[in-house]
């Protein structure tokens, strides 16, 4: 039995989860399934095929991200000087297996790439350029690939929005300035209600066709789901403003026909501003959800994008996705680690703060056990990487985190049961509304305007939004102070805690050190020591410095600078040497 993760597109409110979760749970030899709204993941356990999976839930009217296989990477190329050089490197990237488009900028100097990492890797492409004469290095790229598409998707989101709210405010200005009283427009007669009906309903058709459009995924997902059994919140918005399509595209073909009074009984604008505001509130949502997820970015982030392979005695810059077991990598002083694994070579501190929550720094030597994310601080090290990058620490992290922000909350399994009725009952009262008001007033507009007004109105998106929002956001703040909790019931649980008990001294700490006394008959031992720590990068010597600089002392120039591993600083100032560090170097130096 294994579970696996999938990355569900197209749902928008509770039902769609619900709706998703119900469809995966028919499926034979599925034990469980959790379907979040705020990730948009299905986290499903049992033996079954991934094709049963994405099948499934295309039924249901939803769709699953595939894996991407390809990436992209782009070189910088040294030595090239005329489009002959350019083109060799071109067609040699380009015949290479597992390499899909190559492009050669001979202007920039660089090479695009488009390739699939499980047939060649980076440093082969490096290699295969060498081979034509040149030198390549891989180019630094300012985001990584998942968040350029979230933020590509942030800026087509609110293209969309922006468009939907020009034209729905037009429709609307257009079809109602004249209900303004003293503010009303006066339009010539060609665009007049009264004395060009039929140009006055073609314009707001022709605005309002933009509008639908861009909401045109209400149609297609509302009505799958609705012919599906389980109708969502686009079910409602679709069902609502084609009522009021409908009609007033009845009404413009009555004007047509010469009943020109139905000019003043048209709903195009209706339509047009619900889709425009709903799609708003869609972006609001969108942006909400993608802020929940920060904390997981951030430790996302802790991992380099590359590392320095050390290769028949050179080092080769390579992407970390690329690394594996048993390669070596060489890390320079102020440089993440960028895996797991253990050293070979080398002797720095490392500080392990974002894994341990210590803010002091822990000498490494050779056989000493690293982790990805760390930062080295003082010293040159060459690393064996001893765990798959999916088994690291910082991965597990990841995961423990993601799996606490998927589980429901007890309190969730109440929403799923009102999800279930929710939007079945809302269609029902407004038909039962339309019945109600025909009967009653005799007249089908003010029926449509109440029949619309209850299908869009009642909108159950935070209904579904406020759990799983609430549990990212608890899970992500945790995560990023440190605090990882396990489970989204513990989360819950954690709100009736009264007594919090701490086991250990130097738990409730700032995690930084800082210099509280000092004692010293020297006048000049802080501006000393301090200008000497401030080469360093141990916290100790940040804490010394700060301190220093609270005092309103002015450091001075040290003429020479050691740091001593495992035991402190040396430094040289006015040709006299003076030791900062633990018992050991004291007693050595006597």
């Amino acid at each position: 039995m294994t579970q696996k993760t999938y990355e569900i597109e197209g749902m928008t409110c509770a039902m769609c989860s619900q709706a998703v979760e119900d469809a995966i749970k028919k499926l034979p030899n599925v034990s469980s399934v959790e379907v979040n709204l705020v990730n948009n993941k299905a986290y499903v356990e049992g033996d079954i095929e991934d094709s049963e999976i994405i099948q499934t839930v295309r039924n249901a009217g939803y769709d699953v991200k595939e894996e991407v296989l390809s990436k992209h990477i782009e070189f910088n190329i040294t030595g090239m000087t005329c489009a002959m050089c350019a083109t060799p490197v071109e067609d040699t990237l380009a015949k290479s297996a597992g390499v899909e488009s190559a492009t050669v900028n001979l202007i920039m100097n660089t090479a695009s790439i488009n390739y699939n990492p499980k047939m060649i890797k980076s440093t082969e492409m490096i290699e295969r350029i060498q081979q034509q004469g040149y030198d390549a290095q891989i180019k630094q790229q300012d985001f990584s690939s998942s968040h350029q598409e979230v933020i590509e998707e942030n800026k087509k989101l609110k293209r969309e929005v922006i468009i939907a709210m020009i034209f729905g405010g037009l429709v609307m200005f257009f079809s109602m300035s004249q209900m303004l009283g003293p503010y009303s427009l006066k339009f010539p007669d060609f665009l007049s209600p009264d004395a060009s009906p039929l140009n006055f309903a073609l314009v707001q058709i022709i605005l309002t066709v933009p509008v639908v459009y861009l909401g045109r995924h209400f149609y297609t997902k509302g009505f799958k789901t609705l012919f599906n059994g389980a109708p969502n919140m686009d079910t409602l918005v679709a069902i609502g403003t084609l009522a009021a399509l409908l009609y007033s595209l009845y009404g413009t073909i009555q004007i047509a026909l010469g009943q020109h009074h139905f000019a003043h009984h048209l709903y195009f604008e209706s339509a047009a501003v619900i889709i425009a505001l709903i799609k708003f509130g869609k972006y609001l949502e969108h942006i909400s959800k993608g802020r929940t997820s920060q904390a997981i970015q951030a430790l996302l982030n802790l991992r380099p994008e590359t590392a320095m392979l050390v290769k028949d005695g050179e080092q080769i810059e390579v992407m970390v996705d690329e690394l594996q077991v048993g390669d070596v990598v060489a890390i320079k002083p102020g440089e993440s680690i960028p895996v797991d694994g253990t050293v070979v070579r080398g002797h720095s501190s490392v500080d392990e703060s974002m894994l341990t929550g210590e803010s002091f720094p822990i000498e490494k030597q050779q056989a000493s056990s690293v982790v990805m994310g760390t930062l080295n601080l003082s010293g040159y090290l060459e690393v064996e990487m001893t765990a798959d990058l999916a088994d690291t620490k910082l991965a597990k992290i990841v995961n423990l985190v993601e799996q606490a922000q998927a589980k429901k909350a007890p309190i969730s399994k109440v929403v799923d049961r009102v999800s279930r009725i929710f939007v079945p009952t809302v269609m029902i009262l407004a038909a039962v509304s339309f019945v109600f008001w025909m009967l009653y007033s005799k007249d089908l507009e003010t029926s449509l305007t109440f029949f619309i007004s209850v299908l869009v109105i009642a909108c159950p998106c935070a209904l579904g939004l406020a759990t799983p929002t609430a549990i990212m956001v608890g899970t992500g703040v945790g995560a990023s102070s440190g605090i990882f909790i396990k489970s989204a019931e513990s989360l819950e649980q954690a709100s009736h805690i009264d007594t919090v008990v701490f086991d250990k001294t130097n738990t409730l700490t700032h995690g930084k050190p800082v210099v509280t006394d000092m004692i010293s008959e020297y006048p000049d031992f802080l501006k000393i020591l301090a200008s000497i720590e401030s080469l360093s990068q141990h916290p100790l010597a940040t804490a010394i410095v700060n301190h220093a600089h609270q005092q309103e002392i002015e450091l001075v120039e040290i003429e020479q600078f050691e740091a001593l591993h495992g035991m402190g600083i040396a430094g040289t100032y006015q040709e006299k040497t003076y030791y900062a560090g633990n018992q050991k170097l004291m007693s050595e130096k006597g």
